[in-house]
């Protein structure tokens, strides 16, 4: 205990927070005397608790039964020629009905903030992390939020407060493992009613990642495998598959509700199978439920709406991506050549469709370059993306090597690393900080077979693109804990000594680059410099625009902007956009400027009789190579 105020310890000796000595949220003096950072519901009626009756298929026989039997008597002969024992369609009892009431009492602690504390982390939840996982409609939650209706809950509050908590700028606000930990106790008290509510809260905890400070060593990746799988249970369990059966009583919000928490559910459990190569859940073929809709309050949204659309996108992204999945899980070992390259091609035609608002990724034939000059877009797009370079780039590793492949393949991998770079600057917005790490290993593992191209702008990009991920997997680690991530670092530091090799090749290649790439050299674009100073570095190269040329779009006007077009003939930033900024590495060995030199005596030799390497071309029937 303290000494000074004689409490408990909530802590183990290395400052790490003790789940079985749970520390109270607020000080004595701070507490609140009355219920309002209560903002859930706290009827104790007896009624109003009452759960459902008929929970599987045999209480709702016999149920059936004994009330098809008081109306008659054995000896009844219309009991012959009552369908009373025909079999019933399978899961024909399960009903979408309105969501039950709270518990009467709890087991954990129900202790909460002040109530501007509390405000304040939902706000912080629903513009930014409610981008990346719209299980629950935000005009919905506020209105119950309003009323304290039944869908909020102390369990779902404090799942959303763990996601919040660490980006929240007021004082004195819990840790977020201090709410995740008093989720984890609440749990208990909403297993045996099956909510919504509670579905989205397992959701939640299913993708909490603890802080790297004050946490004792260990993953805790199979805790949330569970928990992800027990939200996938309990959704089935309300039968959100399947809308077919539903309460006459039950309200539009509601309808929505459970279509975005199976659709939800749907997209988590690929993306987590996925990660974990674990076999997925929650199979499409058993989906009878319709796409989320807007509600009526937000039909003039317009980033709710593109939320929607973000859904409807994702949905039939994961669909495509569950056959990979499935043809995984099965374990077959043979290469499959033509079954891969259908599904790429079912990947590019899903790119091509997408709405504007929704489209980053190029589809015309543009450099790496112009794919750095692409903007920041919003989370639900990265997100979007970041998902399809993964697969892509998953499904050409598995092709044969190509020049074509191979090239698609950098492409791709400039898309990952400037993707998880840009959604790095709202760290608010990530599902998972695991998912980007890995994201990120998958495209440095690319940048890495390309540092020693004989072609020059080739290696220059490799090494731009090799250090920009460094950086990005450094500034992942300050937010979760990535097991391996600071030995991978470390090992890589060791080998480490790029700075004096790029000052070499940026100070003595100008003849060189001229030899290789004569209009590459008058445009002087270097791609390690974007978008700090663009503006200076392309004002004087007439092949480029000009900053009067360069438009500055609001975030509102973004999505009317067709990116997927010639995208070195119009640039478009956002106002006040996040400095992409040029990466600073320390110096190393002279390994770095042996590789320099190398660089040099062969460029001149090889580079008449090499090939001419180009990146981001059309996406194309693999069929034709």
């Amino acid at each position: 205990m303290y000494a000074a105020r004689e409490r408990v310890c909530t802590f183990y000796q290395d400052g790490s927070f003790d789940p079985d000595q749970e520390e109270q949220l607020l000080s004595p003096e701070d507490k609140e005397t009355d219920d309002t950072s209560q903002l859930f519901s706290q009827d104790t009626s007896r009624d109003r608790r009452r759960g459902a009756l008929l929970e599987s298929r045999t209480s709702n026989i016999l149920a059936s039964l004994g009330d098809d039997l008081r109306k008659l008597s054995l000896n009844d002969q219309r009991i012959s020629n009552k369908p009373v024992f025909d079999a019933e369609p399978f899961g024909n009892f399960i009903k979408w009905t309105a969501e039950p009431s709270l518990p009467g009492k709890y087991t954990g602690s129900i202790e909460m903030p002040a109530r501007e504390v509390q405000l304040n982390l939902i706000d912080i939840f629903f513009q930014h992390y409610y981008e990346v996982v719209p299980i629950i409609p935000k005009s919905y939650f506020y209105q119950q939020l309003q009323c304290k209706g039944p869908l909020i809950t102390p369990l779902l509050l404090n799942a959303i407060y763990g996601q919040a908590s660490r980006f929240s700028a007021l004082p004195n606000v819990p840790r977020a493992d201090v709410f995740f930990h008093r989720a984890k106790r609440l749990l208990d008290d909403f297993m045996d009613v099956p909510r919504i509510s509670t579905v989205a809260a397992l959701c939640f905890m299913s993708l909490y990642e603890a802080e790297p400070m004050n946490h004792r060593p260990g993953g805790q990746h199979c805790r949330s495998w569970m928990y992800s799988g027990m939200a996938y249970r309990m959704c089935i369990e309300l039968g959100c598959h399947n809308e077919a059966n539903m309460s006459r009583d039950l309200r539009p919000e509601d309808i929505e509700l459970r279509r975005r928490a199976f659709w939800c559910c749907f997209c988590l459990d690929k993306f987590q199978s996925a990660g974990w190569e674990r076999p997925f859940m929650i199979s499409s073929t058993i989906a009878r439920v319709d796409y989320p809709t807007l509600l009526v309050a937000d039909e003039n949204d317009r980033n709710e709406r593109e939320i929607v659309l973000a859904i409807h996108s994702n949905v039939e992204l994961l669909r495509l991506f569950e056959e990979k999945l499935t043809r995984d899980a099965t374990g077959s070992c043979r290469p499959d050549p033509g079954g891969l390259e259908l599904l790429y091609e079912k990947l590019a035609s899903w790119l091509q469709a997408l709405p504007l608002c929704l489209q980053w990724t190029p589809l015309s034939n543009v450099s790496n370059d112009d794919i750095m000059r692409l903007p920041i877009p919003y989370p639900r797009v990265a997100l979007l993306h970041l998902y399809y370079n993964v697969y892509v780039l998953d499904i050409l590793l598995r092709m044969s090597n190509n020049a074509y492949v191979q090239s698609q393949r950098q492409t791709t991998a400039t898309c990952i690393t400037q993707l998880v770079y840009g959604m790095i600057t709202r760290p608010a917005a990530i599902i998972k900080f695991d998912f980007l790490a890995h994201a990120l290993i998958t495209a440095i593992k690319i940048h890495a077979m390309h540092l020693h191209d004989t072609d020059f702008c080739a290696a220059r990009h490799a090494w731009s693109m090799y250090d920009r991920t460094v950086v990005a997997l450094k500034k992942l680690q300050q937010y979760a804990i990535i097991p391996n991530c600071s030995k991978f670092l470390q090992q890589l530091e060791e080998i480490d000594g790029r700075s004096s090799a790029q000052r070499m090749i940026q100070d003595c290649s100008q003849e060189l680059l001229q030899q290789q790439h004569p209009v590459q050299y008058q445009r002087k674009v270097d791609s390690t410099t974007y978008p700090v100073l663009m503006q200076e570095r392309l004002s004087s190269s007439s092949p480029s625009p000009s900053p009067s040329s360069v438009s500055f779009v609001n975030d509102s006007d973004v999505s009317q902007q067709p990116l997927h077009h010639n995208v070195s003939s119009s640039i478009h930033w956002f106002v006040n956009q996040p400095d992409w900024g040029p990466l600073s590495v320390k110096d190393g060995p002279s390994a770095a400027i042996d590789f320099a030199q190398d660089c040099y005596e062969i460029h001149p030799a090889s580079s008449q009789n090499q090939t001419k390497k180009t990146h981001g071309q059309n996406i194309r029937p693999l069929q034709n190579l």
